[in-house]
Formats: C-alpha cells, structure tokens, sequence
C-alpha cells in the first residue's frame, strides 16, 4: 500500500500547502469584494477538507496496524504448540514496529501532518514567502 499512494501522497501534501498559501495570500492582499473572498475561504476550506481525506484515514490505518500487536498479545497464544508460539511471537515482533504512511519516504502522513500543513498555511511566513516570490 505505501508503494502504491507515496507519490500522490506527497504530492497532495505539497499542493496543499501550496494552493493554501497563495490561495491565503491572495485573499489577505488582494482588495476585493465580498463575494470574491466568500469563494476564496469556501476554497480553503475545500483543500483542508481534501488533505483530510488522505491524512485521516492513513492515520486509521497506522493505528489499526498497531493494534494488531496487542490483540495478539491479548490472546492465548502461549497456549498453542511451540511452532504456533515462535510465528506468533514473530508476528507480535513484527507488527509492533511503528508502521504509518509516508509521502516517497519523505513526509510522513497523519493527523500531525494535516495539523502542520494548516499552521503552515495560517502562518504570516506563508504569507511573506509568497510577497518575496511575486515582487521579484
């Protein structure tokens, strides 16, 4: 699965954090009608809600993942023969190894990463990396 979404993953991470900003940017600069700025804060809200999308439910899947260890673990497993016992045990060793989804192996995806990329985007320095890019 990680081999499979790491690309879109990433990629979706860094068109939010750009679309965000500029999107962010445009309406904090931009002398405009109330309408104009009605459209750009339902925009924003549709690209947190899209990153959400993705970073929620590999979230899920990371912590279900987890889970996996104690429920073994829970179980009567030592009760079983000595073969069942050393692939179990293998089993247990195996799934308590933090497992989450990441964007080609840079970013990791999760709720902290939907938490970073809008405090990015609130950010002032969001802003005035944007003012820097446009005014050269």
């Amino acid at each position: 699965m990680q081999r499979v979404y790491s690309l879109t993953l990433l990629f979706h991470y860094f068109v939010t954090l750009l679309t965000g900003c500029s999107d962010l940017y445009e309406l904090l600069i931009r002398k405009a009608d109330v309408s104009y700025m009605i459209v750009m804060i339902i925009s924003l809200m549709f690209i947190y809600v899209q990153f959400g999308y993705y970073a929620v439910p590999a979230d899920i899947v990371a912590s279900e993942i987890s889970d996996l260890s104690n429920s073994i673990y829970m179980s009567e497993w030592y009760k079983n023969s000595v073969g069942v016992q050393k692939q179990v045990l293998f089993m247990m060793v195996r799934s308590q190894r933090r497992q989450y989804l990441m964007g080609a192996g840079m970013i990791e995806i999760n709720i902290y990463a939907y938490g970073s990329v809008i405090e990015i985007i609130r950010a002032e320095k969001c802003s005035i990396a944007l003012f820097f890019i446009t005014d050269s």
